[in-house]
């Protein structure tokens, strides 16, 4: 048990993250989405998603001192592993479940691979 609860059935040998990409991608070609570690995301803090963008933008006019990460990690529960978890920590937080995905974004005419 861990802070409380059971851990996921998991064995891939690794103590707490798992080097990229050992497992395999999902159906968008995307690697580790979830589940190893939680992912810092450009919005800052907010407690309702009503005022949000709807245009895939970043909000920022919420509580910049916190922001949200996302996606769950190995200290998760199991329950909360799912992209649309929104978790919120102070921006200066340093913590070894959390990480960042580096993603750019994609013109006309850019092929798959």
């Amino acid at each position: 048990k861990y802070r409380g609860y059971a851990a996921s059935a998991c064995r891939d040998g690794a103590t707490n993250t798992s080097p990229v990409g050992a497992y395999r991608a999902n159906a968008f070609g995307v690697y580790d989405l979830i589940g190893n570690t939680n992912e810092w995301v450009e919005d800052c803090a907010t407690t309702s998603y009503d005022a949000l963008p709807d245009d895939g933008r970043a909000d920022t006019s919420g509580d910049c001192a916190r922001h949200v990460v996302r996606g769950g990690s190995w200290g998760t529960m199991t329950k909360d592993y799912r992209v649309a978890n929104r978790m919120r920590y102070a921006a200066d937080a340093l913590d070894d479940s959390i990480g960042i995905r580096v993603a750019r974004t994609l013109s006309a005419g850019d092929e798959r691979d």
